[in-house]
């Protein structure tokens, strides 16, 4: 399993299926594009070649639909694309993470009562607008010049409670909403070549997004007990964003792993299969999980002992049911 950039990957697809790296750059990046996302849908290759483990900032959220002054929490934005969350730990203690309500402010700690984070619906810019900023006009803009003239299409509320609905096009300068923003509520990006940064009029940024995010999208949790400007460890999947720039990295290059997968993804379409490739393509997926199974162990084997956060637990957790079982039947 070695990581490559897009540049890299082009040739080695190139190469697999007889096509010219230079001229068939379009056809080579959509087949790409389509074989990572068959295999982000393999459950044997999903937490091999698309988890992300990385940190993030907590920050001063305030609640919708609440009245009065305690109206803030701490809380933390995931990435765009990134799901399926496992773990939220800093300073070596873990978050709990529910579905439940949780009071941001109780710093009650201990072993036996870990911390909670509560699991909130999907949001769709990273960082809230500035309860300071008195006009909360939001405004986007790319940074290719190819892009003017495309459509970004907003629906939110306005500080009146009143839906507003409305098409921006951008251009060489940011363009802003015609009113003050309460909430968004859908904001669609057009196809396009470069990046999208969303901020306010006074120059704040509220967010910032690769090509091949069309709409905005943010897992996020409130916290207990944490202070704004924590750094907290996540640990989950990151969907498989299209590849766009030479620059952009692909999971793997490997010839071996990329001339199975296309073999596989060549079939994704077909309804009916003779027993002859039913068979052929069973042996592909076998062997797929196969390279999967033997790169999990590379990663895994070092001089001390790795194990997984899930297995750890199961593994513990057998073992004390063992020890509780034995004991009955030890006599002194």
């Amino acid at each position: 399993m070695t990581p490559a950039p897009l540049s890299k990957v082009i040739r080695v697809v190139a190469k697999a299926t007889s096509k010219d790296p230079v001229t068939d750059r379009e056809q080579l990046v959509d087949l790409i594009n389509g074989t990572l996302e068959l295999l982000y849908r393999t459950e044997s290759l999903v937490w091999l070649y698309f988890k992300d483990d990385g940190c993030i900032i907590t920050e001063n959220f305030t609640e919708n639909c609440r009245n009065g002054p305690c109206t803030n929490f701490t809380g933390v934005v995931m990435p765009p694309q990134v799901h399926n969350v496992r773990e939220l730990n800093t300073d070596g203690w873990q978050y709990e993470i529910t579905q439940k309500r949780v009071n941001s402010g109780d710093y009650r700690q201990s072993q036996n009562c870990p911390r909670k984070a509560e699991e909130l619906p999907p949001r769709l810019l990273a960082h809230d607008i500035p309860s300071c900023n008195d006009s909360r006009v939001v405004t986007f803009r790319s940074d290719r010049q190819e892009d003017c003239g495309k459509l970004i299409g907003v629906r939110y509320y306005d500080l009146n409670n009143r839906e507003q609905r409305m098409d921006m096009v951008l251009g060489p300068n940011r363009v802003a909403t015609e009113s003050s923003v309460g909430e968004f509520v859908e904001i669609v990006f057009p196809e396009r070549c470069g990046w999208i940064t969303v901020e306010t009029d006074n120059g704040t940024e509220l967010g910032r997004y690769h090509p091949s995010i069309l709409t905005p999208v943010h897992e996020w949790f409130r916290l207990q007990g944490t202070l704004p400007g924590r750094k907290i460890h996540y640990y989950g999947l990151r969907e498989p964003m299209p590849l766009v720039f030479d620059t952009d990295l692909a999971p793997f290059s490997d010839n071996t792993l990329w001339r199975l997968a296309l073999k596989a993804y060549e079939h994704v379409d077909t309804l009916e299969l003779t027993a002859g490739q039913q068979q052929g393509l069973n042996r592909i997926y076998a062997s797929l999980a196969a390279v999967t199974a033997a790169d999990q162990r590379n990663d895994n084997m070092n001089f001390n002992t790795l194990l997984m956060p899930e297995s750890g637990r199961t593994m513990l957790s057998t073992g004390r049911a063992m020890m509780r079982r034995t004991r009955r039947y030890v006599r002194y």
